[in-house]
């Protein structure tokens, strides 16, 4: 793997105070932790992720990330609302790590509702994104199994090209909130999230891409969470 030193990776946890459908949602209980503690405990395992932090405007959260080994990074107000984007946040986290003489190479998002991660094949991702110097960026992806479309007066209209039609043997893939690696100089710092050449890792497991946004789904994912953290 070929890693700068002195340009470490960095995971970045946002874990924001307020959530429009769960409340306190980051610091829900799942399998008798606060969720985004999972998030931080995995990132801590890899061996290549150098720092890992914390960005939020609750307290609570900013205490446990540092019991958790990690560095809270208090974010400000106008980046605590509920359509604050994760670019904006971002963008925001990596001036303040610059300013303070940490220049990372490659920065790990990990959102704190996709909590089913192990560390080896966050690992493995770091390392990809590593020796493929030409990539800008890293994601998971999913199979997308079912047609998509748009609504429009009551009808459904699929989202279709004669192309696609010709090729409907290809396999396609959806984005997943499991991870997302970047280089900031080729993404964020050109003002976008992922750049123009995105590698991309299947998931190995579709159900690993459960994303906790609304109570069923903290439910759901209880379910599975004890055998899983377990582990």
């Amino acid at each position: 793997m070929t890693m700068d030193a002195a340009a470490p990776v960095v995971a970045v946890i946002p874990a924001k105070g307020r959530s429009r459908r769960v409340p306190h949602k980051n610091v829900a209980p799942l399998a008798g932790v606060a969720m985004f503690r999972h998030s931080v405990r995995v990132a801590r395992q890899v061996r290549a992720i150098g720092h890992v932090v914390v960005s939020s405007d609750d307290p609570e959260i900013l205490a446990g990330a540092e019991e958790e080994g990690a560095r809270p990074m208090p974010r400000p107000p106008h980046l605590a609302g509920d359509d604050v984007r994760n670019f904006d946040v971002l963008v925001d986290l990596l001036a303040t790590l610059r300013r303070l003489g940490l220049a990372p190479s490659i920065l790990v998002l990990l959102q704190p509702t996709t909590p089913f991660r192990t560390a080896a094949p966050l690992g493995a991702m770091v390392e990809a994104l590593a020796e493929d110097v030409d990539a800008d960026s890293l994601i998971t992806v999913v199979p997308a199994t079912r047609p998509v479309g748009r609504l429009d007066d009551g009808l459904w209209l699929p989202d279709t090209t004669p192309r696609q039609r010709m090729k409907s043997d290809v396999a396609r893939h959806a984005v997943s909130g499991h991870a997302f690696l970047m280089r900031p100089r080729s993404t964020l710092d050109a003002g976008t999230l992922l750049g123009s050449r995105i590698r991309a890792v299947p998931l190995p497991e579709e159900w690993l891409d459960i994303d906790i946004d609304l109570p069923a789904d903290l439910f759901i994912a209880e379910q599975v969470a004890r055998p899983f953290f377990a582990r």
